[in-house]
This record gives C-alpha cells, structure tokens and sequence, in this order.
C-alpha cells in the first residue's frame, strides 16, 4: 500500500515521460512470461548495456531475476493494448498478441518500435526494486513508428510540431 508521502513522489516522478516498453523471457521449464515496464535506460555503448527495473512485488520478479536472456520492446504508439494487456496479473500474457520464440527461446513480439535482445550481466538491489543490467547482444530497430509515452500515470502519444 502507497501512503500519502509515496504517492506524491510518484506523482513528481511521473512528470518525467518515458517510453514503454514490454520485457519477455523464458522461465526455467521453458514457458514464457512478460510484463510492462518504463524504467529503461542506456548504460553504455562500449559494451552496449542498458538497464530496468523490476519491483519486488511483480509477480515475476525472482523469473527475471534468474533470467539470463530476455527481449526488452519499445512499444510504438498503437499498442496500448498490449502495455495494458501485459500489466495485468493472472492473464495469459502472450494469447492475444503475435509473436514468435527468438534466440535462447525469448518471445519475440512481431510488432514493436525497438526490439533489444540482451543478456543479463548484474543485478543490483535498490530498494524494493532490483536493477538488471544487461548486455545488448542485437537490436532491429523500426524507425518508421512512433513511440507509446507514459506521463502522469496515462498514456501518451507523440505529437509532432511540423518543424523538422
């Protein structure tokens, strides 16, 4: 449960838009499992890293914790659905979407704006979530669709100022 001092620290930290994004792996006995996710980052680009997070209270939170390969998507703005669909707890997450098993047996969506393909490297403790350093082992890239934003706890689409 949030207290009052928590939700108003959520609320500062959700002025800061963030792209979203949907972490998919394979558990142990080989079965697939994901969540939604928007604490993404770039670590570093020799070697390529980057990092999320994932609360101690996610449902999958020692899967991803043991995992070591997982697929991070960048959502583009027309899947919404899919974020919300992959918050959800007790759903069966890859029933409605289209998807295919990539290297090491990581789903891999067929629709997404950035798709990262990465090895985990450290976890490191921070608080009541655990931070997942990983290495990028390849990427595909779609540069033609839009990403989904989250800011203030909904979510967004980009809008374009026509100056380019």
């Amino acid at each position: 449960m949030i207290d009052k001092a928590q939700r108003e620290l959520r609320n500062a930290l959700g002025t800061f838009a963030t792209g979203v994004m949907v972490v998919t792996a394979v558990d142990a006995s080989g079965k697939p499992y994901g969540m939604t996710a928007n604490s993404f980052a770039s670590v570093s680009l020799d070697p390529p890293l980057v990092l999320w997070n994932v609360g101690r209270d996610a449902w999958c939170y020692s899967d991803f914790c043991a995992a070591k390969h997982f697929a991070i998507h960048v959502l583009t703005e027309n899947q919404q659905h899919v974020a919300e669909h992959f918050a959800k707890k007790n759903v069966d997450k890859f029933g409605a979407i289209s998807w295919h098993s990539g290297p090491h047996g990581v789903p891999k969506f067929d629709e997404f704006m950035t798709c990262f393909l990465c090895r985990a490297e450290r976890l490191v403790e921070g608080g009541d979530h655990s931070i997942i350093i990983a290495k990028v082992d390849s990427y595909d890239l779609r540069p033609q669709s839009q990403p989904l934003l989250f800011y203030r706890g909904e979510y967004h689409r980009m809008h374009h100022s026509g100056t380019e």
